[in-house]
């Protein structure tokens, strides 16, 4: 999932163990919408492969419901990428490339 809102990136306890990342412990906490703050399992940082753009990027592993990967802000960042809603789909440009996707909502 992209969350322009999310500052970090994020990836489930499950997918984590998965792809065997090595994760540093960490005393941080997250807040979410309806829920109160809880402790992550820590962090951990990986090599991610999108397209032709590649970056080591950093995670919060955390517990986490519906999605198993989450990139935030400082995915956005690294990658110089942006998203925005664009004709009932998407318009995703990143590094000089222009995407326009469909999208269910």
């Amino acid at each position: 999932m992209l969350d322009t809102e999310a500052t970090n990136n994020f990836v489930s306890e499950q997918l984590g163990g998965n792809l065997s990342l090595t994760i540093a412990r960490s005393s941080s906490k997250i807040k979410t919408v309806n829920s109160g703050a809880q402790p992550t399992q820590g962090t951990a940082t990986s090599s991610l492969k999108i397209r032709n753009w590649e970056n080591d990027c950093s995670f919060m592993i955390v517990h986490l419901d519906d999605f198993n990967l989450i990139l935030g802000i400082e995915f956005f960042v690294q990658a110089k990428a942006i998203v925005m809603t664009y004709l009932g789909g998407g318009l995703h440009y990143a590094q000089k490339v222009l995407k326009i996707c469909s999208s269910r909502i």
